[in-house]
């Protein structure tokens, strides 16, 4: 091989091994903003929402005395000092029991 065919292979492999290395570094990069993604997904569905007494009451628009109903049938209260708190997911899971595939009762 002559002067003139090595420094071509020489520069054909540094544009290889620099395309490739490029191509590496995009695929690493595509890879962390896919994991950034599911992170900020899962962050937002472990985020827990607590709701006071009064908010349940107020979002729902129901009585303390059904509110009490629900508990009385296993809706999860969280006590904290005197404070009662009620975790959203607990309260959806608890409505899901009830829904029902029409919307006339009888």
């Amino acid at each position: 091989m002559n002067e003139i065919e090595t420094a071509n292979l020489e520069k054909a492999l540094e544009i290889f091994a620099s395309s490739l290395f490029e191509n590496k570094i995009k695929h690493f990069v595509e890879t962390i903003n896919m994991l950034e993604e599911r992170i900020e997904v899962l962050e937002v569905k472990n985020k827990k929402n607590y709701l006071k007494q009064q908010d349940v009451i107020s979002e729902f628009g129901i009585g303390h005395r059904t509110l009490k109903n629900w508990v009385s049938d296993g809706l999860k209260e969280i006590w904290l000092g005197n404070r009662v708190y009620y975790d959203q997911a607990d309260i959806e899971s608890y409505m899901q029991k009830y829904k029902t595939s029409n919307s006339v009762r009888g």
